[in-house]
């Protein structure tokens, strides 16, 4: 290894503005046993690597953790008993300390705290656990590096959950004509934007792992236009609900008509409209308006709810 000083021309990147070129003398280090790296103008950048993944299919979708699968499977099982639940949930450490955690919460604790998992499933129920386990097993899924995409999945993460607890809300109080599980209205706001929780992970891994900047806004950029197509790939191969997939799919378009999925996506819309009253968690998946306020207006009153209800929804499930 020898060290020499070079003088080189430098141009500017190719996406700036055009730039006078600059004479700059740098020193430079010699291997004779590895060849140096390939010229900036060779290197594809992340964002254009991972795009071109996307556009061809190869979306590598993490497996679902093994808990939820069978979570999933013992919740829809009429016959199963407490203690199938307390054997998954114990699995998992960080789950069962967030089971304990939430049945000693004043939403729960009714006659004392507790401290063994039987007693907090049984106390929490068994659709809600449900609910707790997804929650918890999305945010851990997808663990990110860098500080930049850090700050944004938190974003992500805090206007998922908001927004999970509002559509919940919403179809608690559906007017009669209208029917709908709570608990899929939730799994519907929780899961909408998971194809933008997958888009940070894996530009993250790719600028990690291959030393790259990320470039914010085209980023963002990619994230609104890419992630529902994604999400739905996500929950289609997690082999999630089929009206989940529909409201992954198409979360931002017209909630109307408001039957089937259509519910769910109304539950889910407005729970976005709730979640931008909470004022903390930005919407890095959208930056369009969702409807115009006249049609705003006739959706919401389809499920008997008015512009000034929103509020006072979003003030009720802030303490959640």
């Amino acid at each position: 290894v020898m060290s020499e000083p070079l003088t080189s021309t430098v141009a500017a990147p190719a996406m700036s503005a055009p730039v006078a070129a600059t004479t700059v003398v740098t020193p430079r280090t010699v291997s004779v046993a590895s060849p140096p790296p390939p010229p900036v103008s060779e290197r594809k950048t992340t964002l254009a690597a991972v795009l071109s993944r996307l556009k061809t299919g190869d979306i590598p979708v993490p497996a679902a953790p093994t808990v939820l699968a069978k979570m999933r499977t013992v919740v829809s099982d009429p016959h199963a008993d407490t203690g199938a639940v307390v054997s998954l949930v114990s699995q998992d450490q960080r789950l069962a300390a967030e089971v304990l955690r939430l049945a000693n919460t004043a939403q729960y604790a009714r006659g004392g705290r507790v401290s063994d998992l039987q007693s907090a499933v049984t106390r929490v129920g068994f659709r809600q656990l449900h609910q707790i386990v997804e929650t918890i097993l999305l945010k851990s899924t997808f663990r990110v590096h860098l500080p930049w995409t850090q700050k944004r999945l938190h974003e992500v993460w805090q206007r998922s959950v908001a927004t999970a607890i509002a559509a919940k809300f919403v179809c608690e109080q559906l007017p009669s004509n209208l029917r709908a599980d709570p608990g899929l209205a939730y799994l519907c706001g929780l899961f909408a934007d998971v194809g933008a929780f997958f888009l940070l992970w894996f530009i993250d891994e790719n600028a990690h792992t291959g030393g790259e900047v990320i470039d914010p806004r085209a980023t963002l950029d990619a994230i609104e236009h890419h992630h529902q197509m994604v999400g739905r790939r996500i929950v289609e191969t997690w082999k999630m609900d089929a009206t989940m997939q529909v409201v992954v799919a198409t979360h931002h378009a017209d909630p109307r008509p408001l039957t089937g999925a259509g519910i769910y996506r109304a539950a889910v819309w407005v729970g976005g409209l709730i979640t931008d009253r909470l004022n903390y968690a930005t919407d890095v998946s959208s930056s369009e308006a969702r409807l115009d306020i006249d049609s705003m207006t006739k959706v919401l009153h389809a499920l008997g709810l008015s512009m000034a209800d929103l509020m006072q929804i979003a003030e009720s499930i802030r303490p959640q």
